[in-house]
């Protein structure tokens, strides 16, 4: 594989790009979010069209994601050792969804115009880093008044804190962070072994997941092989949706047995109707932020973490939770975009080599820099205006587009990927 330019770049942009990418991924990888607003806005900002810097985005955050999922799935619970540290069930309920979503967002990426992504992708970051930046603001002015108040407070506790589950707000508890598959309680404390916790992962949910995977990827290649725009390329499109919506539903399905007859998991205030009504919802939600995350090519963690933190899961489980998805959703969209024809794996390798090194940094160091700078929030706050910052670059793209639409009186249209 030879190594090209990315288009639109010139050499100290690359170099310059590769180096606040690479930084970036360190807090990214640190906060359990993919990175993808710093990465597709510091491209632009340096010369890419939005059309090659998204695709390239997912592509990068699928690097260090991967090696982040790699080595959160050999991790045990802290709370029980007998358990994965990944709450698997959420990944799995959530992501089946996200990918079907991913699937539309990456033809709806492709279909859209160069302005309109610069210029909404400007105002959804600015929106994005502005309230995660103001967020953690309040969030570290709190933890050092309790710094102040109370001298023996640790930030050891913070952290702790962290894995114990919130008072949800999305009506759906799930207290046992680890709900993986139908426990069967017994009276002898099993051996731990190096990967006894992998048994935990429930069989019949991890399978569905796989097979729905599998089929979302068969049908995306062999929409590269078949005519584009034939009705043989179509039908994949909609043999993706219908599986997908199969496998959903058999999922949810599975997982509202098992809350039900796992007994550390309480259902507050709920009927059984209203547990799938809340099980709809977020799956709901899941395919939106696949869309959104594949056209504007972000990982979605800035949408799915506060999305479970709603749903009473602890941050510290809520960031693993989320990194793991977000590897499967960049993903389905990386091979989407390859299949397009609107990715150019000989500009992105070195992208991902870098992102891949330094990925593992941020997830090892995370909790020394909370240590040091005596806040859990401080993370979300480097990542907040890592945003803003990135986001100032491409202001000068999105005033001069909009100023040459004015000057020419043409507003390009959609694009036919026909």
């Amino acid at each position: 594989m030879y190594f090209k330019l990315v288009s639109g770049l010139n050499l100290v942009g690359e170099i310059i790009s590769l180096v606040i990418i690479g930084i970036q991924s360190i807090i990214a990888a640190a906060g359990g979010v993919g990175g993808g607003p710093v990465y597709s806005t510091v491209l632009i900002a340096f010369g890419a069209s939005a059309h090659t810097a998204i695709p390239m985005s997912k592509t990068i955050i699928f690097s260090g994601s991967l090696v982040i999922m790699i080595i959160n799935t050999m991790e045990k619970s802290k709370t029980d050792k007998n358990k994965p540290a990944i709450m698997w069930d959420m990944v799995f309920f959530i992501e089946n969804s996200t990918i079907m979503g991913a699937v539309a967002g990456s033809i709806l990426n492709a279909v859209m115009p160069e302005w309109f992504l610069i210029v909404f992708g400007f105002l959804f970051f600015t929106a994005e880093g502005l309230n995660t930046t103001i967020k953690a603001v309040k969030a570290i002015k709190k933890d050092r008044i309790k710094f102040k108040d109370h001298k023996t407070v640790h930030l050891d506790d913070l952290i702790k804190a962290e894995q114990t589950p919130s008072q949800p707000t999305g009506g759906l508890t799930l207290l046992d962070q680890n709900l993986q598959g139908d426990i069967v309680k017994e009276e002898e404390k099993e051996q731990i072994t190096r990967c006894s916790h992998i048994k935990y992962i429930n069989k019949l949910r991890f399978s569905l997941f796989v097979v729905g995977l599998i089929l979302s990827l068969t049908f995306t290649i062999l929409r590269g092989v078949v005519k584009k725009c034939s009705y043989q390329y179509w039908l994949f499109v909609g043999l993706t949706f219908v599986f997908g919506i199969i496998i959903t539903l058999i999922t949810n399905h599975s997982l509202k047995r098992s809350i039900l007859k796992n007994e550390k998991t309480v259902l507050t205030g709920s009927t059984s109707s209203k547990m799938s009504e809340q099980l709809t919802k977020f799956t709901i939600i899941g395919f939106f932020i696949g869309v959104l995350a594949a056209c504007m090519g972000i990982g979605g963690g800035i949408v799915q973490v506060p999305l479970m933190l709603s749903m009473g899961v602890p941050p510290y489980v809520t960031r693993l939770a989320s990194s793991t998805m977000i590897t499967f959703t960049a993903f389905a969209s990386m091979v989407q975009y390859s299949v397009m024809g609107l990715l150019d794996f000989e500009e992105v390798w070195v992208f991902m080599i870098v992102v891949g090194i330094f990925f593992p940094i941020g997830y090892f160091i995370s909790t020394p820099i909370m240590k040091c700078v005596k806040s859990t929030s401080f993370i979300s706050l480097a990542m907040g205006l890592g945003i803003l910052i990135a986001d100032t670059f491409i202001i000068f793209r999105a005033v001069t587009t909009i100023i040459e639409m004015v000057e020419t009186k043409v507003v390009p249209g959609f694009n036919d990927i026909c």
